[in-house]
């Protein structure tokens, strides 16, 4: 598909990484030139400096052969603005806008977003997600995550497996048989120790640095060719230049006494860093 994203803040970055890796045709505006510098050297997107409520600027990134335009800059209006322009001048049939006012989400006035007033198909509301995402949380407090399909009837956990976790080295196939209260089916696990970062945290955490500017080097027994990412060796002058050291995986094989030793600041996801004594670096525990 031919999209156009308006808006190079965190939500369109990631917005554009993730289309243009499905080999969708990407093109992003943004009046901001420094951020469209960092779209050009991080992403395989054509990336244009412009207002996108210009129709001139919307010309320019060939709106009239596109299937789809995301407006997600800051601001509520001008996103609202771009859809009407792309919809009214070059007919783009798929208009998807970021709205955060409270005022514009109101059920009460839901009747304005149609093809005779303002032509949005989707709204993008941050807010309404973040406090969706904290009542999942509340409803299944142990869960690291919490989606509800079919009108709540389906609820998929993604539940971190302990060494106290009583279904713990039990196969998948015998599950039933020893918990026969179980009600629940296993679709996926994620574990370490293995050559597959499809599903890593690592991904999303290394993209919202690289957008901020920082440089990024990664180390992984297993994965030595991720794309786009500098791989280094594990070694003490490594860990002693780098300003901080991200843990995201708790591989078995790593020597985390030696990234205690030697790395400044290590951010830990993982709790591996409570079993090393007197650490010299600080942690921190995320």
């Amino acid at each position: 598909m031919n999209i156009i994203i308006c808006g190079t803040g965190r939500v369109g970055y990631t917005i554009a990484k993730l289309l243009s890796e499905q080999n969708h045709s990407i093109t992003v505006i943004d009046q901001s030139s420094e951020d469209i510098q960092k779209i050009n050297e991080s992403l395989d997107v054509r990336a244009i400096v412009g207002k996108a409520t210009y129709p001139s600027v919307l010309e320019k990134a060939n709106a009239a052969e596109a299937d789809m335009i995301i407006a997600v800059t800051k601001n509520d209006e001008i996103n609202m603005l771009i859809c009407q322009i792309a919809f009214s001048i070059f007919k783009v049939q798929k208009k998807i806008a970021r709205i955060r006012s409270s005022d514009y989400l109101n059920p009460k006035f839901s009747k304005v977003y149609n093809k005779e007033n303002l032509p949005i198909d989707v709204i993008i509301s941050p807010e309404i997600e973040i406090a969706k995402s904290i009542q999942r949380k509340l409803e299944a407090p142990g869960a690291l995550d919490n989606v509800n399909f079919a009108q709540n009837k389906i609820r998929l956990l993604e539940i971190l497996v302990t060494e106290l976790c009583p279904i713990t080295n039990t196969p998948l196939n015998e599950l039933t048989k020893k918990f026969p209260k179980l009600e629940a089916n296993i679709l996926g696990v994620i574990r370490k120790d293995i050559d597959d970062m499809r599903e890593s945290p690592a991904l999303k955490i290394i993209d919202i640095l690289k957008f901020k500017g920082a440089r990024i080097s990664y180390h992984d027994p297993y994965i030595k060719n991720a794309k786009g990412i500098k791989y280094v060796e594990f070694n003490e002058k490594n860990l002693n230049e780098a300003d901080a050291v991200l843990i995201t995986t708790d591989h078995s094989n790593i020597d985390y006494k030696m990234v205690g030793e030697h790395a400044n600041i290590v951010i830990d996801t993982r709790n591996v860093m409570a079993n090393v004594k007197n650490p010299k670096a600080h942690i921190l525990r995320a």
